[in-house]
């Protein structure tokens, strides 16, 4: 699905195809034709993506992960949690390069801190994904929320380099008007950005920027999908 990328202040237009998704400096194959942005991408690329992956089961409490520093894809396979658990300790440092991160969903994927270290970095928030703790290192770096009932706390973001993504699956988050369901909020933390359904009593996805202020809203750069 393509995205429209929204820079406050200013008009401009970028495909969800333009973001380097993987996080690396792989070629992935794609159809000569598409439509809407779509972009096919081929088995043998995600099967080579794949077979490089550190993949987590989000059930399991306590996991621990870091990686060397180089291109590197780490999945958190996130599962129902029952009722009554209690997961902590749940880190992943990838260190330097290109690196991308997944979150699944499922209210498994729910990590203490990570830390994406250097290099231009993606990690995809899924559905009911929580982070308490993300920091986004140096670079031109992607944080995509595409599930609802996610929340992320930024410990570092970089309004000149990174890019906030959102595709929840919501119909009046395509439409120009998208951000008439996005609210702001300065807290003694930083400030606080909020998806809203129409009639604004539920929140759909939450993310706070800490050291931010209202004066850097204008120039986030937000892409909905």
């Amino acid at each position: 699905m393509g995205f429209l990328f929204l820079l406050l202040g200013a008009a401009g237009m970028a495909s969800f195809a333009d973001l380097d998704l993987d996080g690396s400096d792989k070629d992935v194959d794609a159809s000569e034709e598409t439509q809407d942005d779509d972009v096919d991408v081929s088995a043998e690329a995600l099967i080579e993506l794949l077979e490089d992956a550190t993949v987590v089961d989000g059930d399991d409490a306590g996991y621990d992960i870091e990686t060397a520093d180089e291109d590197d894809v780490v999945i958190v396979d996130g599962k129902q949690v029952l009722d009554g658990e209690d997961f902590t300790d749940e880190n992943i440092e990838t260190n330097d390069g290109d690196d991308y991160v997944e979150l699944t969903g499922g209210h498994g994927s729910q990590a203490d801190e990570i830390d994406l270290g250097a290099g231009d970095d993606v990690i995809n928030v899924g559905f009911g994904s929580v982070v308490d703790s993300l920091i986004m290192g140096a670079g031109a770096d992607v944080l995509a929320m595409t599930g609802m009932c996610t929340e992320v706390t930024v410990e570092d973001f970089d309004p000149a380099e990174d890019v906030l993504a959102l595709d929840l699956g919501l119909s009046f988050l395509n439409g120009d008007d998208a951000m008439d369901y996005v609210e702001f909020n300065e807290t003694d933390d930083g400030v606080t950005m909020a998806v809203v359904e129409p009639e604004g009593t539920e929140i759909f996805a939450m993310v706070t920027l800490k050291g931010l202020t209202m004066n850097d809203v204008a120039n986030l750069e937000i892409m909905f999908g």
